[in-house]
């Protein structure tokens, strides 16, 4: 393939153009954009670490409300057989289950099996109490209720 040139006119127009002098800034145009830069950058950080933050907690706050439902909705058969079931009776099948663990620590696993098997995500709206402490559903189910009997 040829190579594209410029012609002998183009050429020293070209030259002419790239030897020139290139006015200088002024230093007020230097003084002002740093003055810019520096008004900016803080404001800019400072909304950078809220955000981050926001982010966070927004965050967590999901994990939260997901790994509260997750412990509510799935057992994996881990839960206790029901209120009957004793503690001792549950340290029992963990210790065959997992026989490296302490009888200590197969105790605590029983105990926290036990508090989690009657999680609740989301507070107990069905006893009568303040109106703020319940939500609109909640009342209009009793209200419904009410009118049915």
């Amino acid at each position: 393939m040829e190579e594209w040139q410029l012609s002998a006119e183009l050429q020293e127009l070209e030259r002419a153009l790239a030897s020139r002098p290139l006015p200088e800034p002024s230093a007020h145009l230097r003084q002002k954009v740093l003055g810019d830069v520096r008004r900016r950058l803080p404001a800019d950080r400072g909304k950078a670490r809220w955000r981050f933050a926001v982010a966070v907690a927004a965050g967590a706050l999901l994990w939260l409300n997901l790994s509260l439902a997750a412990t509510r909705t799935t057992d994996c058969g881990l839960r206790l057989g029901g209120p009957g079931q004793s503690i001792e009776t549950a340290c029992r099948q963990i210790e065959q289950l997992v026989p490296e663990l302490s009888p200590e620590q197969s105790r605590r696993q029983a105990i926290l099996l036990r508090a989690g098997s009657a999680l609740i995500p989301c507070p107990d709206l069905s006893r009568r109490g303040d109106v703020t402490n319940q939500t609109r559903f909640a009342l209009l189910e009793e209200r419904r209720e009410e009118r049915s009997q």
